[in-house]
């Protein structure tokens, strides 16, 4: 038996935006992007794609390779921050974050 990569994608993407156009909520993926690899800004991009096809908001942040811990921290920061001020919005948006392994592993 041969396995359709794409045909069981795609049936999986269409039953996750089925149970998010379910919620009473709009969900966003936030990725927050340090550095300009050309994989990661396709790995990022192709995130992109599928919230938006999924229903979601898409948020990214992009930062320079020399920015500091603290500008980051201080976003993340910020966007909780966001989170807890919206009324009845706690824990609905998800943030991902994504940081190049090459500047996570000189950071922390």
């Amino acid at each position: 038996m041969i396995l359709d990569g794409k045909k069981v994608k795609l049936e999986k993407l269409e039953e996750l935006k089925n149970k998010i156009n379910k919620l009473d909520r709009k969900l966003c993926l936030c990725v927050i992007q340090v550095g300009d690899d050309p994989a990661s800004n396709v790995y990022v991009k192709n995130k992109e794609k599928t919230a938006l096809y999924l229903g979601c908001e898409f948020l990214h942040i992009k930062f320079d390779l020399d920015v500091s811990q603290k500008v980051i921290l201080n976003k993340i920061d910020e966007l909780n921050q966001k989170l807890e001020n919206i009324k009845n919005w706690q824990k609905i948006v998800r943030y991902l974050l994504i940081i190049n392994f090459f500047l996570f592993q000189i950071l922390f």
